[in-house]
Order: structure tokens, then C-alpha cells, then sequence
């Protein structure tokens, strides 16, 4: 894991019939006080104020360390924190970092279905839903292009053999069967309230696949072009057209007449 030599130590020895002993250099650093930036303390930012609050931060940061992991940049992870919150459990439980990758990858696509459902009890407008739903996708591509690399990674996971979902595609299967699931229920619920024209009943998971690839291909251009391309405003024409195509607009005029 340190990339260390066995002829030429930097942190761990091999002590003949003894064991082993710590040979690494250890520099002791003042973190910096609340409300005060490492500017005033005269010592480099440690990082530590925010590690580890908050779940999206928690898998942005574990992406970005297994980018380094598989850059051949290895390093150590120090887990901090007051007795009893499950650091023990966290180095105990996850045997390698694969396994810890795809708890994290669960549990953030968990949260984010979650936030999906919640879309459906907002509001009961399809327009406005498609709206949610491409905000919520919007959010992971606006906190420093997280979202979108992550989404990358797992495809990378998936795809190439020796990744972590390489012999597990059935999890994303899965996953991606249950966001089509419920957007698929949002739109024949529209149907069944005649704000939807009715033929889209039958073509309802094939309109919500092609949704997906769509917002998931755009925020894919916006990494690559980094910047280039305005992700916001090419959903926001997307929806222009689409949502026509899809609510029952003669029924509107009818009832306008």
C-alpha cells in the first residue's frame, strides 16, 4: 500500500528475527484554530477542517483517492474522530478498498433514489418533476464536476475487468432498473391524471431510458469540455422540447376554450 522497498525502507524496516519497526519521518503540525485560516497560523492547510462531514463530500473525497490509488500514487488514510463512532469498525469491516468503494458507491446511490422519491411528493406537475429531476442531476455536476466523475469511475468499474462491478453488474442492474422505475411511475401517473397524452403509457420506459442517457451523456460533454459547454442551459432546452411532446396538450386547449 506505501510503495515501500524491501532494499531501501522508507517507512517500515525489516528487523532480522525481531519483526519489523517504523523508520518513517513524523512531523507534528498545529491545526489551525476555528475561525482562523491557515494563513494566520503561518502552517500549510491540513485539510482536516470539513474531512468527513457530510455524505457527499465523503464520496467525492473517496473518488478522488482512489484516482491516486490507481495513479500508482498510494497513501495512507488517517481516521480520526471520539471514541465510539466506528473508526475500528470502518478498518475492521472493509477488508480492501474495493470493498470500501462499493459500500460508498451503494450507500450514495441509496441516498440519491432517495432524493428521487422525494421528487414525487414535492409536486404532482410532470413538467415540474422533469424539472426536479434534471436539478438533481444538475447538483452533482455543479460541486466541482464530483458527480460526473464519479459516474465515470463506476463505469470504469464496470467495464474493465478487474473493477470492482466487473463481476457484480447485477448491482448496477439493479440500481438503474429502480431510478427507471420510478420515472416510469411518475410519467403513468401523469397518464392517469390526463396530463400526459395517453400513448406514452405504452413507450414509458423506453422515453424514461433515453431521459437518463441524455442528462447522464450531457453532464458527461460538461466534464470533458470542462467548462465549454453550459450544461444548464442544454437541459433547459432538452426540456423545452420534450415536455411538449409529452403533456396533453389538447386537452389544454380544450379546456381553454
Amino acid at each position: 500500500v506505501l510503495g515501500d522497498s524491501a532494499l531501501q525502507p522508507r517507512f517500515i524496516e525489516t528487523v532480522g528475527r525481531k519483526g519489523y519497526r517504523f523508520i518513517g519521518v513524523v512531523e507534528a503540525e498545529r491545526a489551525p484554530t476555528a475561525g482562523s485560516g491557515s494563513a494566520d497560523s503561518g502552517l500549510p492547510d491540513s485539510g482536516l477542517q470539513d474531512c468527513c462531514v457530510g455524505r457527499e463530500g465523503a464520496l467525492a473525497r473517496l473518488q478522488t483517492a482512489w484516482g491516486h490509488v490507481q495513479a500508482g500514487r498510494p497513501r495512507c488514510v488517517l481516521l480520526l474522530g471520539s471514541a465510539g463512532i466506528g473508526k475500528s469498525t470502518v478498518y475492521e469491516y472493509y477488508k480492501t478498498k474495493e470493498e470500501l468503494f462499493l459500500a460508498a458507491i451503494m450507500e450514495g446511490a441509496e441516498s440519491w433514489i432517495a432524493d428521487l422519491r422525494e421528487i414525487g411528493l414535492k409536486t404532482s406537475d410532470p413538467a415540474q418533476r422533469l424539472g426536479l429531476i434534471a436539478e438533481l442531476y444538475l447538483e452533482s455536476c455543479e460541486e466541482n464536476q464530483q458527480g460526473p466523475r464519479l459516474f465515470l469511475e463506476i463505469i470504469t468499474q464496470t467495464c474493465l475487468q478487474g473493477g470492482v462491478f466487473y463481476d457484480r453488474p447485477h448491482l448496477i442492474r439493479k440500481l438503474h432498473q429502480r431510478i427507471v422505475r420510478i420515472l416510469v411511475d411518475y410519467l403513468l401517473e401523469g397518464v392517469s391524471r390526463g396530463q400526459l397524452r395517453p400513448h406514452i403509457a405504452r413507450n414509458a420506459e423506453k422515453i424514461c431510458i433515453n431521459l437518463m442517457a441524455f442528462l447522464d451523456g450531457i453532464l458527461m460533454h460538461g466534464l470533458i469540455e470542462k467548462g465549454y459547454i453550459d450544461v444548464r442551459e442544454q437541459i433547459a432546452l432538452f426540456l423545452e422540447y420534450m415536455i411538449p411532446l409529452l403533456t396533453n396538450a389538447s386537452n389544454k386547449q380544450q379546456k381553454q376554450g
